[in-house]
């Protein structure tokens, strides 16, 4: 015997009851619409061409029907023009809701773009806002629809540098630069500061190492805010409660949570993506440093400073390095801090140009019993642009001037005074606050539940097949924090809380869903696995021969074999479809041990 699913009613008395007040609405109108009075006299015109109209209303409907109008069948049809070549039924205003629900059905629950499609080459006197009317309320599309619905902006608050961090990792192993393939990159929230440092894996003991040196760089943060990868567990937490660090991780498969490392992703992957371009390497690690200053030294829209010049206060100490073209360039040194020394050349120990020199030579008489010389080669200083922008000459002989006395320096300033750039970072990291929030609220639906609300609960692609409902009807039972429900389903109360985005409601669809209040707890796997529409067995087999007798599992589980059971060209007699065992299969996978890999990408 075929087994049998929840049937679910798509279009409840509910729906039927507010499309009729929605078309005798005063404000609705449809010029294709004809009463009932005016269809039945059509018909009786068409069935008796030769009557006479009585007055002139009845002459001009009778032109009407005998130029736009046919019967086919006893049945009023609009004739075919240019754009429908067909002719089509005219709907009664009775008939309207039923014709556009047994479209919908019909096509197996399509969009409503489809449903429009379909229904205007074949029916007359139907408007599209009838058929999105319709659609939009259809319980089985609503329980396939995502939601909606979305919580508050909450944004993250931070006045001070180093309050609080965001770590993420950036695969480059689709193109690793030696035995580098992912990237460390820790951010500022408040001043934007970014560090990158390039790693070998992403186990937790080298993400602990380089988080050391940031330590050791910046001093520990206040708050470290990661995903839930199992990276930044282990040693990172071990290095972190060392140094009195909170760890804050985000919501589960929701990058949201942490969006300033997450966008900064994509500007390190531009930025890395220029940098090969303008070098012509592919050794993106020896790129880090310039991305780095880059990221630093340009300013950010939120607070209108640069990091750097936000976090040190000085802007001139920086702006000056030289980039890989200069560095590469022969005539470019460094000037050191003695002026008497030449710039250093990073590709030749010695200048490129010869620079003027003056010898000496002493000899001393033999009358001494000393037989000796002395060379002495005296050389001048490379006059450089770069070093008469520091270097005065004339200030040589300053020994012999007396030293100006010191001047005195001064006061300290109050405490209560308040750093400008801090504050002008401040209130422009407030502006864009406030505008973000705004711009979130403009293109979101922010809604907030109450107690007892029948709402639809989205379902995670990993907890059901391709062909279960997305959704699956609950009820709210409470709201321990701002925008967090305890949710309860026909299976029990889901144990963990559910955020209101993958919460949606429809109060016209769900007035006639009862869920019964029960203790029983349950997970969102367990509660997905009770409303699936698909067959389930967990066993496997793995029978070489025929599964005929009570020595297989699924025989004697009275079952049929899965594509866990057998090879593919392996018939047990037992098998049951090809697209029902693959489904069986993508819902309950035999528990295995997840296969390690090390950093080369071998399985250990």
């Amino acid at each position: 015997m075929e087994p049998l699913t929840t049937l679910v009613n798509p279009f409840p008395n509910e729906v039927r009851n507010a499309f009729e007040a929605y078309i005798h609405s005063p404000t609705y109108t449809n010029r294709e619409r004809i009463e009932y009075t005016k269809w039945q006299h059509l018909h009786i015109l068409l069935d008796n061409p030769d009557k006479k109209p009585e007055n002139q209303t009845e002459s001009r409907l009778k032109h009407r029907a005998l130029t736009e109008f046919q019967l086919i069948n006893n049945k009023l049809h609009r004739l075919p023009d240019s754009r429908f070549p067909e002719p089509r039924y005219v709907v009664p205003e009775s008939e309207v809701f039923d014709t556009i629900a047994g479209i919908h059905q019909q096509l197996l629950h399509t969009g409503k773009n489809k449903t429009w499609e379909a229904i205007q080459r074949r029916f007359y006197g139907i408007k599209r806002q009838d058929v999105d009317f319709i659609v939009k309320r259809c319980k089985n599309c609503a329980l396939n629809r995502p939601a909606t619905t979305k919580a508050p902006l909450v944004p993250i608050v931070t006045n001070r540098a180093w309050e609080r961090v965001q770590v993420d990792l950036i695969d480059m192993r689709h193109e690793p630069s030696d035995q580098y393939k992912w990237i460390l990159h820790i951010k500022d929230h408040f001043s934007k500061y970014t560090q990158l440092y390039p790693l070998k894996s992403k186990h937790s003991e080298p993400i602990a190492e380089a988080f050391a040196q940031f330590i050791a760089a910046f001093l520990p943060p206040k708050i470290v805010q990661a995903d839930n990868g199992r990276e930044f567990k282990g040693a990172l937490l071990i290095l972190l409660h060392k140094y009195g660090i909170q760890i804050i991780n985000g919501a589960p498969r929701s990058p949201q949570t942490q969006g300033l490392v997450e966008q900064a992703n994509g500007v390190v992957e531009a930025k890395l993506r220029a940098w090969k371009m303008d070098n012509g390497s592919t050794q993106w690690a020896n790129g880090l440093l310039e991305v780095t200053l880059a990221i630093n030294t340009q300013q950010h829209s939120t607070i209108g400073y640069t990091p750097a010049e936000l976090l040190f206060r000085e802007r001139s100490s920086y702006i000056d390095w030289l980039n890989h073209q200069q560095r590469q360039d022969p005539t470019i040194g460094v000037i050191q801090e003695d002026s008497t020394q030449p710039p250093i050349y990073t590709l030749s120990p010695t200048p490129p140009t010869q620079s003027s020199s003056i010898s000496i030579g002493i000899r001393i008489s033999p009358e001494t019993g000393i037989e000796s010389e002395i060379n002495v080669r005296i050389s001048s200083p490379i006059q450089s642009p770069q070093v008469n922008e520091w270097f005065d000459i004339n200030t040589q002989d300053s020994e012999s001037e007396p030293e100006s006395e010191p001047e005195s320096e001064p006061e300290p300033e109050s405490s209560t005074q308040q750093d400008p750039i801090l504050t002008k970072a401040q209130k422009s990291t407030q502006r864009a606050r406030i505008q973000m929030m705004q711009k979130y609220t403009r293109q979101h639906l922010i809604k907030h539940f109450d107690i007892g609300d029948i709402v639809s609960l989205k379902v995670p692609r990993e907890d059901r097949t391709s062909t279960d409902n997305r959704r699956l009807f609950g009820r709210i039972l409470e709201e321990p924090y701002s925008h967090r429900y305890k949710v309860l389903t026909s299976s029990g109360i889901i144990k963990r809380f559910i955020p209101t985005k993958e919460l949606s409601i429809d109060e016209t669809l769900w007035s006639d869903i009862t869920i019964l209040t029960t203790i029983k707890e349950v997970t969102l796997i367990q509660a997905a696995k009770d409303a699936s529409t698909s067959i389930r067995v967990g066993i496997s087999c793995q029978c070489k021969g025929s599964c005929s007798s009570r020595r297989c599992r699924c025989y004697k589980e009275d079952r049929q074999c899965t594509v866990h059971c057998h090879t593919d060209d392996h018939n047990c007699g037992n098998l049951s479809g090809l697209s029902t065992r693959t489904e069986i299969a993508l819902v309950e996978r035999p528990r295995r041990k997840r296969a390690q890999a090390d950093t080369v990408g071998n399985s250990i």
